[in-house]
């Protein structure tokens, strides 16, 4: 809070010409309540109607995945149903279930596509779900039972640095974290000593805080390999995306279907034990 403050001073003293209120608008709101908004998303005409009837993830790594209604938190559901939902991840997900993992641990989840993904691709995976909003608890619980996974996956509300330094592990283990800025405090010396086993995916959010990739590459530093992954622009993602679904599609309709609506491009830090096998 107070590093946003100062920065706002310093913009206003120098008169940054480029310093833009709504950014920091956005920052605060964040800070104050880290929630997800909910996207709900209706087809709006024929070739978007047919192609996502079933509610059902059409390709990629959680094929067959369903869901009870057209709705997500904190990200738009189109692209989850087409299986283009942070498709630069794809790779590391197919590797991750090659190795059967046996414990995730996912913090910031929204409505559990990553969570109830991940349990049904691999039928012995313990998932324990932590996600702050109960609109998107609600519907992850009920997204669970949908695909007959309530067995395995617990949901939990809030995350803390001292719950991630006591979670054990039978076999081998996944982090996977999301929350929106609140990565920076997450990782800290009360967890770092339980974590240099796991495999971890941190989404940066570096629009949030800048120092976030910076600060979490340095904490890592002496316990993982760290390598680094970038998602695509939409616009990108349109015109270039080898999705199966989206080729006799018009560029209209494929943006509409793969439109992420993301603020700005993310980083994410994809991080394999010193001593395990490399994600990327």
């Amino acid at each position: 809070m107070k590093e946003l403050l100062r920065s706002l001073i310093r913009a206003l003293a120098r008169n940054d010409l480029t310093f833009k209120i709504g950014e920091y608008a956005f920052r605060l709101g964040l800070l104050f309540k880290r929630e997800r908004w909910e996207y709900e998303q209706k087809p709006d005409y024929d070739a978007i109607s047919e192609l996502l009837r079933k509610r059902e993830v059409l390709f990629g790594p959680f094929k067959g995945l369903k869901y009870p209604d057209l709705k997500g938190y904190g990200s738009t559901v189109y692209p989850k149903m087409i299986g283009s939902y942070e498709d630069h991840l794809h790779p590391v997900i197919e590797k991750l279930i090659s190795m059967d993992i046996s414990e995730l641990v996912s913090v910031g989840t929204a409505e559990g596509y990553f969570t109830n993904g991940f349990a049904m691709r691999l039928p012995e995976l313990r998932v324990t779900s932590y996600e702050i909003n109960p609109m998107a608890r609600q519907f992850q619980k009920k997204m669970a039972g949908l695909n007959g996974l309530e067995d395995r996956i617990e949901i939990r509300e809030l995350c803390t640095p001292e719950i991630l330094g006591e979670i054990g592990f039978r076999r081998s283990g996944l982090l996977i974290v999301d929350c929106e800025g609140c990565e920076k405090t997450l990782f800290s010396g009360l967890n770092k000593e339980n974590l240099k086993s796991w495999y971890i995916i941190i989404e940066t959010h570096s629009r949030i805080d800048i120092e976030i990739p910076m600060v979490l590459k340095k904490h890592f530093a002496d316990s993982h390999k760290i390598g680094i992954l970038h998602s695509v622009d939409d616009g990108i993602k349109a015109e270039l995306s080898e999705n199966p679904l989206l080729k006799d599609l018009d560029i209209g309709t494929r943006s509409k279907l793969v439109a992420e609506n993301r603020l700005s491009t993310q980083q994410y830090l994809i991080l394999s034990p010193l001593n395990g096998v490399s994600l990327i």
